[in-house]
């Protein structure tokens, strides 16, 4: 939040939207299993969650969007988090091209991580328009 503020104030909300997405997907690459798809897809989160910021105003929004993310994947659904196994309440197997599914780093370094948030783009914008 604070660095996303920051740079908007100084820069414009562009720069401070990309440079955030740019850190927050620097600091993943100490995960296990990390490639230049998880980069990718981990910037993307990074842009999704700054949208979520600066849609809604709030900094509660895009904490609450990135525990839901991980707690569903990995407690609950038994898929790999940002390259981290741990237990769940179910047991996924995943199956498919890395490409497609993210392999062992989650699916935010596949096709369908980065799907999910581009379908959850307009969402975002609709569930945070004020009327």
């Amino acid at each position: 939040g604070y660095v996303l503020q920051t740079l908007a104030r100084d820069y414009g909300r562009l720069v401070g939207t990309v440079v955030s997405a740019g850190i927050f997907a620097v600091l993943h690459l100490m995960n296990p299993g990390r490639s230049v798809a998880a980069f990718l897809g981990i910037f993307l989160a990074g842009l999704y969650f700054a949208a979520a910021f600066l849609l809604s105003g709030r900094l509660y929004l895009p904490i609450a969007a990135h525990f839901a993310w991980n707690w569903l994947l990995g407690p609950f659904f038994g898929l790999p988090v940002s390259g981290v196994q741990m237990p769940s309440v179910l047991h996924t197997t995943v199956a498919g091209p890395s490409a497609i599914t993210g392999g062992s780093f989650g699916p935010e370094a596949g096709v369908l991580g980065w799907i999910a948030l581009a379908i959850n783009l307009p969402l975002l914008v609709l569930a945070t328009r004020r009327r």
